[in-house]
C-alpha cells in the first residue's frame, strides 16, 4: 500500500516537472495575449522633422487617435500639417524588436499589462523619444513651432481581433510588395498655371484597393498649381484602374507615390 502511494507521488511529480519543462518560456506579456497576436504597425508620415519644427513630443488629438489609416489620416490633416503615408512597416511585438522605415526606427523596450514602451529616432530630430502605446490604440509623435502643429509618424498596437475588422493597408516601399500598374484612366491635361510657369507634371500619394480602384488621390508638391487645379487632378486620378498591388503573390491595398506628366495640349 505505502509501496503504491510513493509510486503514484513520483509519477505525478514527474508529470508535473514534465510539463513545467515544456511549457513556453516567451509568454505572452500580461494582457497582451500570445506574442505572435499581436502587432506594432510603423506609419511613417511624409512630414518630417527639421530643425525649425521644435523637439519630439506626443501629438494629442481632439479625441482618441482612429486605428483605420484613412480615418487617422483625416483626423491628423485637421489637427496639422496635411498628412499623407510616406512608408509602413508591421512586425509581431516582442521585447528588443526592431523596426526601421527610412526615416524613423522603432525599438520595443518592454510590453507587458496591456501596453509597450517604446523608443523612437527620427532622423532629422536631435533626440529620440520614448512612448508608452496601449493595445489597440494609436499614439501620433511630432513637433509644434511658430504655432504650426506636425505630425511625422503614428504607431499601433493591435491584436488580432482588432486587425481584423479594420482594413490592411501596405506601402510599396515595404519588402515584398510589389507596387500596382495604371491600366486605364484619362491623362492629367495641364493647367494653365503649369503650362505658364513650365511645370511639366505633379506628385500624388495614391491608395489603390484590392480591385485596383483608387480610394485615396492627394496632390503634393502642387507649386504652382491653384486649389482648382489640385481638385481636378484628384478627381482625375480617382477614376483610374490599376492592377493591384500584391505582397506574397496576394492582391492587397496599397499606398504609393506617382509622378504623372502633363498632356500636352
Amino acid at each position: 500500500m505505502v509501496r503504491s502511494a510513493i509510486t503514484s507521488l513520483v509519477c505525478v511529480a514527474a508529470l508535473m516537472s514534465g510539463c513545467a519543462a515544456t511549457a513556453p518560456r516567451d509568454s505572452a506579456p500580461e494582457g497582451m495575449g500570445p506574442a505572435a497576436d499581436v502587432q506594432l504597425l510603423t506609419i511613417e508620415l511624409r512630414d518630417h522633422p527639421d530643425p525649425r519644427t521644435g523637439a519630439l513630443r506626443v501629438i494629442e488629438g481632439a479625441r482618441a487617435w482612429p486605428l483605420d489609416l484613412d480615418a487617422l489620416l483625416d483626423a491628423v490633416s485637421q489637427d496639422c500639417a496635411p498628412a499623407s503615408v510616406y512608408d509602413v512597416r508591421r512586425a509581431s511585438l516582442a521585447g528588443g524588436a526592431v523596426e526601421q522605415t527610412e526615416e524613423t526606427t522603432v525599438r520595443v523596450v518592454e510590453s507587458k499589462h496591456g501596453a509597450a514602451r517604446l523608443t523612437v529616432k527620427l532622423d532629422g530630430a536631435a533626440q529620440p523619444i520614448e512612448v508608452t502605446v496601449t493595445i489597440n490604440s494609436t499614439v501620433v509623435i511630432g513637433s509644434e513651432a511658430d504655432g504650426q502643429r506636425h505630425a511625422f509618424v503614428a504607431l499601433s498596437v493591435l491584436d488580432r481581433a482588432t486587425r481584423m475588422r479594420i482594413p490592411e493597408v501596405f506601402s510599396t516601399r515595404e519588402p515584398g510588395v510589389v507596387p500596382p500598374l495604371r491600366v486605364s484612366g484619362a491623362p492629367l491635361a495641364a493647367p494653365e498655371s503649369a503650362r505658364v510657369n513650365g511645370q511639366k507634371g505633379v506628385a500624388l500619394d495614391v491608395e489603390v484597393g484590392e480591385r485596383g480602384n483608387v480610394i485615396r488621390a492627394r496632390v503634393h508638391g502642387r507649386r504652382f498649381l491653384t486649389d482648382t487645379d489640385v481638385a481636378v487632378i484628384e478627381k482625375t486620378v480617382s477614376e483610374w484602374k490599376f492592377k493591384p498591388a500584391t505582397a506574397n503573390g496576394k492582391a492587397v491595398r496599397v499606398v504609393t507615390t506617382i509622378l504623372s506628366l502633363f498632356r500636352d495640349p
